[in-house]
C-alpha cells in the first residue's frame, strides 16, 4: 500500500495535460500583445527622433529641413537598436504634416502610426 497507483499517475499526467493546454494559447496571446506594444513604442520613440530630425533641420546652419529620405533614415536607426524584423516610413516634411509609420515582418502584428500628420485627410 506504498506509493502511487497507476490510476493516480494517470490521473495528474491527465490534469498537467489540460494545465498545459490552457496555458499554451494564453501565453501565445500575451506574447502577441507584447510584441504590438513594443512596435507601438518604437514607432513613438522613432517619430520622436524624426521630429528631432526635422526640427534640427530647420535650426541647423544651412536653413532648410531635413528630407523625407533623412528622417527616415534617423527613424530606421532607432528600429535596428530595439526591435528586430521592424522598419519605418515616415511621411510630411515639416512637424505638422510628420507622419511616422512602424511595420513588423509579422503580419500578425497590425502597423503603428504616430504624429500629427496621420491624421490628416489624403489629397
Amino acid at each position: 500500500e506504498r506509493g502511487i497507483s497507476l490510476i493516480e499517475l494517470i490521473v495528474v499526467i491527465l490534469v498537467l495535460g489540460i494545465v498545459v493546454g490552457i496555458s499554451i494559447p494564453i501565453f501565445l496571446g500575451l506574447q502577441q500583445q507584447a510584441q504590438q506594444a513594443a512596435l507601438e513604442t518604437a514607432t513613438a520613440n522613432a517619430g520622436l527622433q524624426a521630429a528631432a530630425a526635422i526640427a534640427a533641420g530647420d535650426a541647423s546652419e544651412r536653413g532648410d529641413p531635413f528630407t523625407v529620405e533623412e528622417a527616415t533614415f534617423f527613424a530606421n536607426t532607432i528600429a535596428d537598436s530595439e526591435v528586430p524584423g521592424i522598419s519605418f516610413s515616415v511621411e510630411g516634411t515639416d512637424l505638422d504634416t510628420l507622419c511616422v509609420t512602424g511595420s513588423s515582418t509579422d503580419e500578425s502584428i497590425e502597423d503603428a502610426e504616430v504624429g500629427p500628420g496621420c491624421d490628416l485627410p489624403e489629397e
